[in-house]
């Protein structure tokens, strides 16, 4: 399996009935030699622009539509930076401002990686497997089936 991460620059086609989805990656990184963007496809929840995701999959070639890499998972990557998380925090992920946001940059950055997690765990109920921590710098969102795939989806929205 292969990953690319980096931040959704255009979403090209979505089937909101079930998820389906054809975007544009703008690449910061990958396992394999790969363009700056690339395009991927999916059964994926809507997406942020301003979050860094790292989809997990195959590079496949598709008849019609060439090289194109079909995601099999996702991973919400936590910034890096200190000023990557007022993006973060401000985006539609959290219910929170810019101004909120700037605050809880002064804050240790491990106990926000805590608090996070915690958010996310309480939101999405506890089948799904949460990772998150200053050293892996992600949370992983797995799902077991493809109702609990369609509840996640339906939360996400």
């Amino acid at each position: 399996m292969s990953y690319i991460k980096g931040t959704i620059s255009k979403i090209i086609y979505r089937n909101n009935s079930n998820g389906y989805t054809v975007g544009l990656i703008k690449i910061k990184e990958s396992d394999e030699e790969v363009g700056k963007i690339e395009t991927f496809t999916g059964v994926l929840p809507e997406f942020n622009e301003k979050t860094i995701y790292q989809l997990n999959g195959t590079f496949t070639t598709h008849n019609k539509y060439g090289y194109q890499f079909q995601v099999d998972s996702f991973e919400i990557v936590l910034p890096e930076k200190k000023d990557e998380l007022v993006d973060f925090l401000s985006s539609d992920l959290f219910p929170i401002g810019e101004k909120t946001a700037k605050k809880a940059k002064q804050t240790r950055y491990n106990a926000l990686y805590r608090d996070i997690e915690d958010s996310f765990r309480s939101f999405f109920g506890s089948k799904v497997k949460l990772n998150a921590g200053a050293r892996s710098g992600k949370i992983i969102i797995e799902y077991s089936s493809n109702e609990e795939l369609a509840r996640l989806l339906e939360i996400v929205k």
